[in-house]
């Protein structure tokens, strides 16, 4: 399948996409948000590096449609480091960002590295099922149920998902889970896990605000439980 570069910048697009090509990666580019979108409908697509400033319609709102239906994994080229910029990144579903300026050699590995992570290894895992309480996890198709309803995730969503319920009851790590997610250990693992297991509660938990699941232990990272499902009956009964 093909790696979708969106970038408005034309030479850097050719520099970026000539790159990618030397690396073994089949590219299409396209220059603004309006080309990009009509290529998600009609091409198989591995990946998706998308840039934020551009015309017609810029990469938020670019994203913000890709996730609509889509779990295809999306790198944000942005101008800023700063932190807001980040975090609404990852919030709106990106599974990882680069900071202008950079180089087409960084940007290859950075998209190595969303492959290599988010496509599943065949035949490692593809008969397995977890079952924590509610929640079903079927790994060789990365699909999650909660009581018999379907849930959409992101394949980082599921990757998180999968970590903790690998250890249900244990506490998982901030530096656990950059490592086995992003493949790395900094500072910047605890934000993107943050923003990750803020939208994975969006959509698992009944309420996001007071998470029956996925729990956060202070200043360590987080645990799954499967008492869930019990929680939620008993909550609805009138105190003795």
């Amino acid at each position: 399948m093909t790696v979708l570069l969106v970038e408005d910048d034309q030479d850097l697009a050719e520099i970026v996409g000539y790159t990618l090509r030397r690396a073994g990666h089949e590219v299409v580019i396209a220059y603004d948000g309006i080309a990009a979108l009509r290529l998600l409908k009609t091409r198989a697509l591995r990946l998706v590096i998308l840039d934020i400033n551009l015309p017609q319609l810029d990469g938020w709102q670019v994203l913000r449609q890709i996730r609509v239906s889509s779990a295809t994994p999306v790198i944000m080229l942005t101008g800023q480091s700063a932190d807001d910029e980040v975090v609404r990144a990852l919030k709106l579903g990106a599974d990882d960002y680069v900071t202008k300026p950079f180089s087409p050699a960084q940007l290859v590995a950075r998209v190595e590295a969303v492959l290599r992570r988010t496509v599943p290894e065949t035949g490692t895992t593809s008969a397995r099922v977890l079952d924590i309480g509610d929640i079903s996890l079927d790994v060789g198709v990365q699909q999650v149920t909660i009581r018999g309803r379907e849930v959409a995730l992101t394949k980082i969503e599921f990757r998180l998902l999968h970590e903790l319920a690998l250890r249900e009851g244990e506490v998982v790590s901030h530096q656990e889970l950059g490592r086995r997610i992003w493949g790395v250990q900094d500072i910047g693992s605890a934000a993107m896990a943050k923003s990750h297991i803020r939208n994975l509660r969006r959509k698992i938990e009944p309420d996001a605000a007071r998470p029956l699941y996925v729990h956060t232990v202070a200043g360590l990272g987080y645990r799954l439980t499967a008492s869930g499902h019990a929680r939620l009956m008993n909550s609805d009964k009138k105190p003795a």
